[in-house]
């Protein structure tokens, strides 16, 4: 018996190892729409993200590909065959509104990737953010095109996680941010304060293209709080000319931001910036702590052509045109501010009206335009009623919003409202409830989100120690018998 038992628990250990083996090296994964003579393959790149490993590559073969929300959690690389040709839309209607929903691809945070030789087209769709990390990696040589979530909202590549290469890829059509990086600061469910400070950003050799002439703001690159050993060089950076009426804002090719206290390290050259209102613009950008070098930037055909920064910057500048030089522009004003907004009854019946009380309050010596949009969501994020609005507040504003005749079906829903002042947008997002029974979401069970490599180590864990357990008690029992018969 005791002979048996050792040769199953090695059988056992043998296809445990038999199982892990193959998910221990890095290996290729396809996706394709003819999946003949590829293995693995997939049809759809959500599929193949779900079963990859870390340090997998997933290949998008050439094609037109529907792609869902993607959330990548592992060390990983996604490469199309061709950037011309290996073309992704979205396979929903739209992304959500704040935060973390806002992303079409969501890098995790500490995640190791890359993402290249792919067309993010988001035609017809209202997609917030195409790439949203909180990881370290490369984005480059791709096409992004169409990505807009409003004619003043959307943005391409957003990244806060530092240590990452934007480079050689291209982009129009983009709703307001083409490329935004920086640091992350926000607050969790419970109202701690959350940050996460990204460094080193290297955005090189991009192209993009601005909406041109517009009632909109529109922004090439966006670099913004606290971060250091950023570096925007070899850009090619034109046609942001949009002017937006309800903000007062203007469209800029490089814009800069920090807040006070914070220091903010930049390298800004050999950039062309062209056909822009703005080529180059700095604001807050606070005391002497800051270390911001501009030169060698080819500016030109641009209505403010040089570097243009408020609130008394005094930014190291060298040109290579005689009209770069630095000057003070007070075209984008700072409202004092503040939006109050709450649901009064969270839970109506189906017909009922939902009642949404809003205060607005200007503490500025001018009155104030705000531009407001109304989003309500259902339970898988599909937009079922949108409004916007435009208000003028001269000192306090309270208001019951009514929202009659929304003919919704029993369930949960999310009411997202945006407010764009000045150059700032605040986002206010609260649940309601429509029926009488409420639902309730069950917890899942830990099999269900163990994944890939991570489900067979759980499992063979599992069997490991049972094995362990019956050979010890095997011995024990063993060891009984053997002092009986003394």
């Amino acid at each position: 018996m005791n002979r048996n038992l050792k040769s199953l628990i090695l059988l056992s250990v043998f296809l445990v190892l038999l199982l892990i083996t193959p998910f221990v090296s890095a290996k290729d994964i396809y996706v394709s729409n003819n999946c003949v003579e590829l293995f693995p393959c997939y049809s759809n790149l959500s599929q193949a993200v779900f079963y990859a490993d870390s340090n997998d590559k997933i290949v998008v073969k050439s094609g037109e590909h529907f792609v869902d929300f993607i959330e990548i959690e592992k060390d990983i690389t996604i490469q199309g065959e061709n950037k011309e040709e290996t073309i992704l839309y979205p396979s929903f209607g739209t992304t959500c509104c704040t935060g973390d929903s806002q992303a079409w691809f969501l890098v995790k945070d500490k995640v190791i990737f890359e993402i290249q030789g792919l067309t993010f087209d988001g035609s017809g769709k209202k997609i917030a953010q195409a790439i949203r990390s909180f990881g370290q990696g490369k984005i480059h040589d791709n096409i992004f095109k169409n990505i807009s979530w409003s004619d003043n909202q959307g943005a391409a590549v957003v990244a806060f996680g530092g240590d990452t290469v934007i480079s050689s890829n291209s982009f129009s059509g983009i709703g307001r941010n083409s490329i935004w990086v920086g640091s992350y600061f926000s607050q969790d469910d419970s109202g701690a304060y959350v940050s996460i400070v990204g460094n080193n950003y290297q955005i090189l050799n991009n192209v993009l293209n601005g909406k041109g002439e517009c009632d909109c703001i529109d922004k090439g690159i966006e670099v913004g709080v606290g971060t250091s050993g950023t570096v925007i060089s070899g850009n090619e950076v034109f046609n942001y000319k949009g002017r937006y009426s309800a903000e007062r804002s203007y469209s800029v090719g490089i814009f800069a931001w920090n807040v006070i206290g914070e220091k903010l390290e930049i390298e800004i050259y050999n950039n062309s910036i062209h056909d822009c209102v703005l080529p180059i613009y700095l604001i807050k950008q606070g005391g002497g702590a800051n270390q911001i070098k501009i030169s060698g930037n080819n500016m030109y055909g641009n209505e403010f052509d040089g570097l243009n920064a408020n609130q008394g910057s005094k930014i190291p500048f060298e040109g290579i045109n005689l009209n770069d030089e630095t000057s003070e522009f007070s075209g984008i004003p700072d409202y004092l501010f503040d939006v109050e907004i709450e649901i009064q009854d969270k839970s109506i019946k189906a017909g009922e009206t939902l009642n949404v009380i809003m205060k607005f309050e200007s503490f500025g010596t001018l009155t104030t335009k705000a531009h407001i949009n109304y989003i309500i969501l259902d339970e898988s994020r599909k937009e079922v009623y949108s409004l916007t609005e435009d208000i003028v507040v001269e000192t306090e504003e309270v208001m019951t919003k009514k929202f009659e005749g929304l003919n919704l079906l029993d369930g949960e829903y999310l009411l997202y409202v945006k407010v764009d002042y000045g150059n700032v947008s605040d986002s206010f997002e609260q649940s309601f409830f429509v029926g009488s029974n409420i639902k309730q979401v069950t917890p899942s069970l830990l099999l269900a989100n163990l994944r890939g490599s991570a489900y067979l180590f759980f499992m063979g864990a599992i069997l490991i120690g049972f094995l362990l357990v019956l050979y010890l008690r095997h011995k024990k029992i063993r060891k009984e018998e053997l002092s009986r018969k003394k």
